[in-house]
């Protein structure tokens, strides 16, 4: 069990521990994250008792993707229920009890809150979870927050994608308890199968250099 920071966690924290680290770990209480959390220039995560985060800084072919494939999930999904948030919109992994700042989350409405105060609030049913892999975070995303998110009950998908190069992987929940089929597309020409649609990779890599 991670120990408690004997006081909080502050903005000028988090400045410092960026100062010699891309990826940051902080003992951390649930207060101390929400009031972190609309700092603009992070992006924070708190599970297993810690603030996890990054800069919000993106390299170019992480926020084309990201750009690319809101765009097609709009269209995708438009009139099918859904509503579509970046990761400036947290969700709550209610299996480990955390919060997460995804990629991109989508959500079958009616959306269900997760409220910490009036004012700050997370996704308690996401159904699509995208996450795009920096070389900071990629560890972090196939490990705890991967199980976090496949404990999160109303999730039916998870898609991660590689920012350096074209591999597009989907976990996809099946009828089994504590089963999911996972699927790699490598290909220029693939369709990923986005719930019931399909997304060309040529899509969601357009920008990037990489097809």
């Amino acid at each position: 069990m991670v120990a408690s920071m004997p006081v909080p966690v502050t903005a000028d924290i988090l400045k410092k521990a960026f100062e010699h680290a891309d990826f940051i770990e902080i003992p951390a209480t649930i207060h101390d994250y929400w009031q972190l959390i609309e700092l603009p220039q992070y992006r924070l995560d708190y599970t297993n008792h810690q603030i996890k985060g990054t800069m919000s800084y993106g390299s170019l072919p992480h926020e084309a993707i990201i750009s690319n494939l809101l765009v097609q999930l709009s269209i995708a999904f438009e009139d099918n229920g859904f509503q579509i948030f970046g990761s400036n919109r947290p969700l709550f992994a209610e299996g480990c009890n955390d919060i997460f700042e995804a990629d991109i989350h989508m959500a079958q409405l009616p959306l269900l809150i997760h409220e910490y105060d009036k004012t700050k609030t997370a996704t308690k049913n996401p159904h699509v979870i995208v996450e795009v892999h920096s070389p900071s975070t990629r560890n972090y995303d196939l490990t705890d927050k991967l199980e976090c998110y496949k404990a999160i009950p109303t999730v039916q998908q998870i898609i991660y994608i590689e920012s350096t190069s074209l591999k597009v992987t989907t976990f996809n929940r099946t009828s089994k308890p504590n089963h999911w089929l996972t699927i790699d597309y490598k290909n220029p020409d693939f369709k990923v199968k986005i719930l019931n649609k399909f997304v060309p990779m040529s899509k969601i890599y357009k920008n990037t250099k990489l097809v």
